[in-house]
């Protein structure tokens, strides 16, 4: 089976631009990992 390969950057996509927490990006890193 092919996995996907996901690229971002850190800063403002990932990251948060203020306080770089990943705090929000949790649910789509959970699919993914769950996807695996």
């Amino acid at each position: 089976m092919k996995k996907p390969i996901v690229f971002t950057d850190l800063d403002g996509t990932l990251l948060d631009y203020s306080t770089y927490s990943f705090e929000k990006a949790l649910p789509a890193l959970q699919l993914l990992k769950e996807k695996d």
